[in-house]
């Protein structure tokens, strides 16, 4: 088994994330954060802002630390509404795209 594998076993172990059959491809699954999952990912992102805040308001104008923030922000939005997209897109099993 694989470190990624043993990984995974832990978090789902710990009710953070659950697995599924890939219906295109039966050689792997799919794993998606619970919601208690999120919630942690939430906490994290909140902690990682602040500390990255911290850590560059020191060095760079405050405008620069807000620019910063909102990129990363923006970039938060469109990879929710790409995995929304995804979940939200007829299945199509057997087909691959390339």
């Amino acid at each position: 088994m694989g470190g990624t594998s043993k990984v995974v076993d832990r978090l789902e172990s710990a009710g953070l994330c659950a697995r599924r059959a890939n219906p295109n491809d039966r050689r792997s699954s799919i794993v998606e954060l619970t919601s208690e999952g999120r919630k942690l990912v939430h906490g994290a992102l909140k902690v990682f802002e602040e500390e990255l805040e911290l850590r560059i308001g020191s060095v760079f104008p405050e405008q620069s630390v807000r620019e910063v923030t909102a990129v990363l922000r923006t970039l938060r939005a469109v990879g929710r509404a790409v995995d929304a997209e995804r979940k939200a897109a007829p299945k199509q099993a057997g087909r691959r795209t390339p």
